[in-house]
């Protein structure tokens, strides 16, 4: 996994943990618009075939 700096906060962070801020169950406290498990796969599986920074297993 390939990992970036955080603005000048000098922390490290995997792309796709920005990306998947909003996938969640909103009835767990996740924003009402987020994605649930069903709606987070396709956006997943697309990001694992096409980027490069996304280790697929």
């Amino acid at each position: 996994m390939q990992y970036i700096k955080l603005g000048n906060s000098g922390l490290e962070i995997s792309p796709i943990c920005v990306g998947c801020m909003g996938f969640g169950d909103p009835s767990k406290g996740h924003p009402a618009w987020a994605l649930g498990e069903e709606g987070s796969r396709p956006v997943i599986k697309y990001a694992q075939s096409n980027c490069s920074c996304v280790a697929s297993k």
